[in-house]
């Protein structure tokens, strides 16, 4: 009888070979798929971003071309083994190298839902001593709860396994009658599978060629008359020097040294925080002061965490973690200047999206999940209920109670709740049932009503000690959340109130010598900082995006951004909010309850519009309209688009992802052909950047690609 090696035919080999590159291109949908999903929270947003992707764009070519080149390099290995007879090393090595492949994506996937971090190439490779305490901090805790994600990877492991013994048994006889031979003319395929991988995957989409395809619009009209829009100055990010407003309007000030809480409800938006339910921040108690408007720039925690501690805009994507910020100029180092000590407590771990790296830098003392994790509930003798987002947040009201059993006056206290999050962990169903738990939105409306009882425990544990008169107490949401309202879900893409409009309530002893009514009808994350400067009576030098909101004249002037991609773009002006819709192609004007005044839509759609729309896009953190930098000077990180545009690279600026070069704002350039290979990942490497100033100065940044 003839030994397989002698049945294994040239069609066989590339029969076989086709199978795997079939399995490694359900991996790569499959992590497409993910990161669609991941990215918005929903699937009616990651279908229409898909769509675009592989019926318009074209950006499927790279990893169609490598997929074709691994399918050539199969081929022509399986021929060299089989001549060789070594079939078996063949079909049971090209299922270990297909499989050891497929760990890729599913590595990119696991770190990206976890700490909303996309690994590369590049970042394993140059960056893995900075991402490696990050990823080994939060994925295995993470894995532990959740396998979901490595089990649909590695079921494909199964599959190849399957494909193997059922190729060998079952199809390889059938096709393969014929003993082997190496046929001349057969070597043609293999040669055009690897010529053809890599001349497809240059076709990938770069500068000209990196446009999804549009309706092509309607010729423009011509501007007349004035414009119905702000005008591009009016939109500049402005700087606030500090001025006191407090003690002129009241006649006081709180007492030096006042300690300082805040509470972080988690995904609250301001109309689903009621407020009665609460024993110490309810509106009508005359210890406390309630903001009638109270909005986020970007619906998201980390960028929430990082205005309300800086008063400054943040990036809205963390790839430059952090690297520019002055710690030196944020609220807990000037208060650690005057004698605070700064305590930050926290149900999650502060590995996700590195913000870890900020709190070092701020010089915070740090209890989170993982502290938690190694401790037992004493109310209970039992660990701590946890979920993949966190755990139980009766821990803050623990830890509260540890911390000023020890701490010296005076000090800040930050107690960041996650309760609430998705997927919405309602620890004790029987006692908060406003609310119906079997239902998503319910479940997390009475997650927030436990958040308020434990933010009650928290003043309590002040009560018990009589530290609560010497204590200022601020409870706020980080973002909003959405269910389904003008098609969005969860947080961080939408820039309507149900994401950006969250409660603010400040408590002392002292506020009933407060006279008038509603002293505090509005104000922004942004304003925080300076705000609580002002009734503390202290002062700093550095101006700031925010000011303090006891100004009399105070109004709102601050941008409005989603998370990552550029779907909304939107600007808080006086009583207007302005909503640019790019999905739409739509401008809004709205009032701050969300009730849309005009729309300017197609035919409405002049050139005043498009200025507008230009405006608001060249407008980016940190930068002001018409202060952009030469061409090839303003660099920042590379940037993938997730699944949307494998292979490209961007001159980055404020940490965008855009779906293609013409979303561009002036200062930012789709990278060269090639750039992608450039210089990139020098530990030490410093770049020009242009501030808001207008002035060129050199930051870190160990990712820029270019010369």
């Amino acid at each position: 009888m003839n030994s397989p090696a002698r049945h294994f035919s040239s069609r066989g080999i590339v029969l076989f070979a086709l199978g795997i590159i079939v399995v490694l291109g359900i991996a790569w949908l499959m992590e497409s798929l993910f990161f669609a999903f991941y990215h918005f929270q929903d699937w009616q947003r990651p279908r229409e971003r898909l769509l675009r992707y592989f019926l318009e764009s074209g950006y499927a070519l790279r990893p169609a071309g490598l997929l074709l080149l691994l399918w050539g390099l199969l081929t022509a290995g399986g021929h060299a083994l089989v001549h060789f007879r070594l079939p078996r090393v063949y079909v049971w090595g090209s299922v270990v190298i297909a499989a050891l492949l497929i760990l890729w994506p599913m590595i990119r996937v696991v770190v990206y839902y976890y700490m909303r971090l996309e690994v590369t190439f590049e970042l394993a490779i140059y960056g893995l001593q900075e991402i490696r305490g990050l990823i080994f901090a939060t994925a295995p805790a993470a894995l532990g709860l959740d396998l979901t994600i490595p089990a649909c990877f590695l079921s494909l492991w199964l599959l190849l396994v399957l494909w193997a013994v059922l190729f060998q048994r079952k199809i390889l006889p059938w096709i393969s009658p014929e003993p082997y031979g190496f046929r001349p003319g057969f070597a043609i395929v293999p040669a055009l599978l690897l010529v053809s991988g890599p001349l497809l995957a240059g076709f990938a989409p770069t500068m000209d060629h990196q446009r999804i395809a549009r309706p092509a619009q309607e010729s423009r009209k011509e501007a007349t008359g004035d414009s119905p829009f702000p005008l591009e100055e009016e939109l500049e990010l402005k700087l606030y020097p500090f001025r006191a407003f407090f003690q002129e309007r009241f006649g006081f000030t709180l007492p030096a040294n006042t300690n300082i809480v805040i509470i972080i409800l988690e995904s609250a938006r301001e109309e689903f925080v009621d407020l009665q339910q609460s024993k110490y921040f309810a509106p009508d108690l005359r210890e406390t002061l309630v903001a009638g408007h109270f909005f986020v720039p970007v619906p998201h925690s980390s960028n929430s965490h990082y205005s309300m501690l800086t008063g400054m805009h943040s990036e809205r994507d963390f790839t430059k973690l952090y690297s520019q910020l002055q710690p030196e100029t944020t609220m807990p180092v000037l208060l650690q200047k005057r004698g605070y000590t700064n305590y930050w407590i926290y149900t999650d771990s502060t590995a996700f999206e590195s913000e870890i790296v900020m709190l070092r830098k701020l010089n915070m003392n740090i209890t989170e999940k993982e502290d938690f994790m190694r401790r037992k509930n004493p109310e209970t003798g039992e660990p701590y209920m946890s979920f993949q987002f966190g755990l139980d947040d009766v821990a803050l009201a623990h830890e509260t109670s540890n911390i000023l059993d020890s701490a010296q006056e005076p000090f800040t206290l930050t107690a960041v709740m996650t309760n609430s999050h998705y997927p919405y962990h309602n620890p004790h169903p029987e006692k908060f049932n406003r609310f119906d738990n079997s239902k998503i939105k319910g479940r997390h409306r009475n997650g927030i009503d436990y958040g308020l009882h434990i933010a009650d425990r928290i003043v309590e544990e002040f009560e018990k000690r009589g530290m609560a008169e010497r204590t200022l107490f601020v409870l706020i949401s980080d973002h909003g959340e959405s269910f389904g309202e003008r098609g969005a879900h969860g947080h961080s893409f939408s820039i309507y109130n149900e994401e950006v409009r969250v409660p603010l309530v400040f408590r002392h002893q002292q506020f009933h010598r407060v006279w008038q009514k509603d002293p505090l009808p509005r104000l922004t994350m942004l304003d925080l900082f300076p705000t609580i400067f002002d009734m503390a009576g202290l002062t700093y030098e550095n101006n700031r995006h925010g000011r303090s909101a006891f100004d009399p004249d105070y109004r709102f002037h601050m941008p409005l951004w989603v998370w990552r991609v550029d779907d909304f773009r939107g600007y808080l002006m006086g009583d207007t909010k302005w909503i640019y819709s790019d999905p739409d192609q739509t401008i809004y004007r709205l009032d701050l309850h969300d009730q849309i005044q005009a729309a300017w839509k197609g035919d409405s759609m002049d050139g005043h519009a498009d200025a507008f729309v230009e405006a608001l896009k060249n407008l980016d953190v940190g930068l002001a309209p018409g202060k952009v930098a030469t061409a090839g000077e303003l660099l920042s990180p590379p940037l993938r688009m997730g699944p949307f545009a494998f292979g490209a690279s961007f001159y980055g600026g404020g940490g965008q992802l855009y779906t293609d070069c013409d979303q561009l704002p002036p200062h930012i350039q789709c990278a060269m052909p090639g750039e992608e290979a450039e210089l990139r990942g020098d530990p030490q490497r410093m770049v020009p950047f242009i501030n808001e100033k207008g002035e060129k100065v050199m930051v870190h940044c160990p990712f820029c690609v270019g010369p």
